[in-house]
């Protein structure tokens, strides 16, 4: 078996193995439906490129325990690109590494156990290389005048991870692969609730064949693909971001334990200083922390998370804007419907009354 059906016979085996997710095949592609919330789709388009796309809404998402054989250790290097969102990552060293949007990181370290969105949903795209297999089958990319041999002396400089903002031409060229797999998906779907598919299992069936006698999408990626490589060798230079944490474990527990202090009862707001004093550390530490883990400021997260809750309560007419006001911690309507309009650009009764509410009995 080539290195090529080892890498995708293993990411196969991984999507398989989700705790939380339903694995399927189609013709060109392999893909598992998280059960909470998301999808994850992969496609072999060269002989040591696949490419995955990843819509997730659930927080975590559980990853199976490595196989003796890893992709790390057939010299694979992943680039992962963050669309929308937040990843956390735990290396095999046991680092804590962080992406967030606009960023791409390039590794040779294999994510173990799991990975985490703080923000609770993620976009991306992450391309596995098989620099091996690729450089043996080189003959693909000679007309485009991409050597792959270089390209880990290129990006890595030695390191295991590089975390890079994005230029904005391999931005575009990303976000055109995000955009394409993404229509598609859509369209399959829009397709089952056309009318056209009249049973679970008929639509499990219909989403996962469709009607691609005419599909240009693995073509499209693989020339999105070539691409972006060639921008990558010949045309842009990625440049490391100036600060991307490597949290160890004591310190990013300490930033979920403060989070779920803080959130605990919306109503009931816990001030900084407290949260800090719970957990035995002082408030510029717990800041710096929690800052590191969810890439905002306290006092963002928490009006975020107020306002995210206020949202949701509002499109249950049976409650009042003043119960409501109450039940994100605001004491005053006024000041609440200040911080709403604020946030979302329009007061709680306009967004209360131009969206989809829930009448109760």
């Amino acid at each position: 078996m080539g290195l090529i059906m080892k890498i995708v016979e293993k990411l196969k085996k991984e999507l398989c193995s989700l705790p939380d997710g339903s694995y399927r095949e189609e013709e060109k592609c392999f893909r598992s439906d998280i059960d909470s919330g998301g999808m994850i789709i992969m496609y072999p388009l060269f002989p040591g490129i696949v490419l995955s796309w990843i819509k997730i809404r659930p927080q975590e998402l559980k990853v199976p325990e490595q196989v003796e054989h890893s992709l790390v250790k057939n010299h694979i290097i992943k680039l992962n690109w963050c669309r929308s969102g937040r990843c956390e990552m735990i290396t095999e060293n046991n680092n804590f590494i962080y992406i967030k949007s606009n960023e791409i990181s390039i590794s040779t370290e294999q994510a173990r156990n799991k990975f985490r969105y703080p923000a609770k949903t993620y976009t991306g795209i992450e391309i596995f290389l098989s620099i091996d297999e690729i450089v043996e089958n080189g003959e693909t990319f000679i007309p485009y005048d991409i050597d792959f041999s270089n390209f880990e002396h290129r990006f890595m400089n030695g390191s295991d991870t590089q975390i890079s903002a994005v230029p904005e031409k391999v931005r575009n060229i990303l976000n055109s692969m995000y955009q394409s797999i993404e229509q598609k998906v859509e369209s399959k779907l829009s397709n089952l609730t056309g009318g056209s598919v009249t049973s679970p299992n008929e639509s499990d069936q219909f989403l996962i064949n469709g009607n691609d006698n005419n599909d240009v999408l693995v073509p499209r990626l693989r020339v999105l693909t070539v691409e972006l490589f060639f921008l990558l060798m010949h045309d842009v230079l990625l440049k490391e971001t100036a600060t991307h944490p490597h949290l160890l474990p004591k310190q990013v527990k300490v930033a979920r334990m403060a989070e779920e202090i803080l959130t605990l009862d919306l109503s009931k707001p816990v001030s900084i200083s407290t949260a800090a004093a719970q957990l035995g550390i002082s408030a510029t530490t717990l800041k710096r922390f929690f800052y590191n883990v969810y890439d905002m400021n306290v006092s963002e997260y928490m009006k975020k998370k107020r306002m995210e809750k206020a949202s949701e309560l509002l499109k249950d007419r049976s409650v009042s804007v003043a119960s409501i006001a109450s039940a994100v911690g605001y004491s005053s309507t006024g000041h609440f419907s200040k911080a709403f309009r604020e946030y979302y650009g329009e007061t709680p009764l306009n967004y209360r009354n131009f969206r989809k509410v829930t009448i109760k009995d």
